[in-house]
């Protein structure tokens, strides 16, 4: 491009310094003709930048922004109330068939194989352990005390000293339960029978009147003893069971005083977790169109905000509330199925007088006093025992006679007299008898005075005259 520059203006050069030597030489009066055209020129550099065009049409609103992202999860919750109370249990299965040896087992016989002599006024100490099954009774203090709760059986037989007053008592925690008693001349012997109801650290023991009725006697022969033994067990599943929901419950009621002392009362149950962060706002829209010409138009408006992101997760569950309250004891299951023996039904009593009856009627003795009554089977108004289960029954009675009367007390059975004892002569005197005797329902057992010369009694607080009996095999 510069050596077409230069090529141009050398020819304009020559062209004009020819011109100018023409002119000079002939006075400008020579004209020559025009010269061949010049080769056309090159593109001119671009003109200078043109003026600032005016603003460009706003442009469009941008679109709306993309949704932000998910929030972060919300926090774990608070924990939850304690559970509602739980549903009643389903009914209890069918019990198991009962053992023949569940029942525990007590039984004693003590004796004085030596004579004893003029004994204090305290529990007798009896030296000869005959038998002692369970070591219940304690020969040291010469009492028994009771470890199985249920009905026991005490029998006694003391003899006097010769021409000497004897009575002796069973005591039952201090108490002076019957008595049987003998005075006058010879050796004279006394005994009785009672059934008791007992819980355990009951004490059961003998002991003489006093200090003018403790002449004992006794030898090789054993003619004073003390003997008991458990007829029947009370069960202690029904006491376990109460004291098992107690202690359930004093468990439930320290439970809920911690909690409330812990939280005051402010929890509340479990709810979502608190929603999560918004998500950031959305991109700005695209911009709009190119405007006009001249200067790009201004941005345009900036989008509106994405719509906030979705909840977060909910929180991970609370822990779990504390267990709720104890529902409601299931049915109790069915009863299991008999056993042979200690599945039997229960009956047995023992009754009193504790006043003096004085002569008696001739008829069925109507005691006042029921120290026990399994069963409720003695009609203390009438007099009668009546058997409700058939079986085996043991029967007993000791009567007290007046000072110098003559006493015949027998057992009856359905209006029959069955067995007797009698006492006559001089001074107090005690009689007694046992009996085992097969009944059947409804069968009547009684005792009643032989006739109105043998129907002098003598009783007082210290209970000589009782009647006993219990039922010992059951018929199948």
């Amino acid at each position: 491009m510069y050596l077409a520059i230069a090529i141009q203006l050398g020819i304009i050069c020559i062209i004009q310094a020819a011109t100018q030597g023409d002119t000079t030489s002939c006075g400008g009066c020579c004209t020559a003709p025009a010269g061949i055209p010049g080769i056309p020129g090159s593109h001119g550099a671009p003109g200078p930048i043109g003026m600032k065009g005016d603003i460009g049409v706003k442009g469009e609103k941008g679109n709306q922004g993309l949704d932000g992202k998910d929030g972060l999860p919300g926090k774990i919750g608070p924990t939850g109330l304690p559970g509602a109370i739980g549903e009643k249990g389903e009914r209890g299965e069918k019990g198991q068939q009962a053992s023949t040896n569940s029942q525990p087992k007590s039984a004693f016989s003590v004796a004085f194989k030596t004579d004893p002599g003029r004994l204090p006024v305290s529990p007798i100490k009896y030296p000869l352990i005959i038998t002692n099954f369970g070591n219940h009774y304690n020969k040291e203090t010469g009492k028994f005390v009771c470890q199985h709760p249920g009905i026991y059986i005490f029998q006694f037989a003391s003899l006097s000293s010769n021409n000497n007053n004897i009575v002796t008592s069973i005591m039952k925690n201090g108490q002076r339960i019957l008595s049987s008693f003998e005075s006058g001349s010879d050796y004279k012997s006394v005994s009785n029978m009672v059934v008791l109801d007992l819980v355990a650290n009951d004490e059961v023991w003998t002991e003489p009147l006093s200090t003018n009725y403790n002449y004992y006697h006794s030898n090789v022969n054993t003619y004073c003893s003390f003997s008991g033994f458990l007829l029947y067990a009370t069960s202690i599943k029904m006491y376990l069971a109460i004291a098992i929901q107690l202690s359930i419950i004093c468990i439930i009621q320290a439970t809920a005083q911690h909690d409330t002392q812990a939280c005051s009362g402010c929890c509340t149950a479990a709810a979502a977790g608190i929603p999560g962060i918004p998500g950031s706002h959305g991109a700005p829209g695209a911009p709009g169109p190119i405007g006009l010409k001249g200067d790009i138009g201004g941005k345009g408006e900036k989008g509106n905000q994405g719509l906030d992101g979705r909840d977060g997760l909910p929180g991970k569950i609370g822990p779990i509330g504390l267990p709720g309250a104890i529902g409601e004891k299931g049915e109790r299951g069915e009863k299991g199925e008999q056993a042979s023996t200690n599945s039997q039904p229960k009956s047995a009593f023992s009754v009193a007088f504790e006043t003096d009856p004085g002569r008696h009627p001739i008829g069925p003795m109507k005691y006042s006093s029921i120290f026990t009554n399994v069963g409720n089977n003695y009609n203390k108004d009438t007099g009668k025992f009546v058997c409700q289960h058939s079986g085996t029954y043991v029967f007993q009675f000791t009567s007290g006679s007046s000072d110098n009367g003559n006493i015949v007390t027998s057992i009856m059975k359905n209006g029959q007299r069955v067995v007797s004892a009698f006492e006559s002569g001089s001074g107090y005197k005690s009689l007694g008898n046992m009996v085992l005797l097969d009944l059947v329902a409804n069968d009547e057992v009684w005792t009643e005075p032989l006739s109105a010369s043998y129907n002098y009694y003598y009783s007082n607080t210290n209970i000589y005259c009782t009647f006993s009996g219990f039922l010992l095999y059951a018929t199948t």
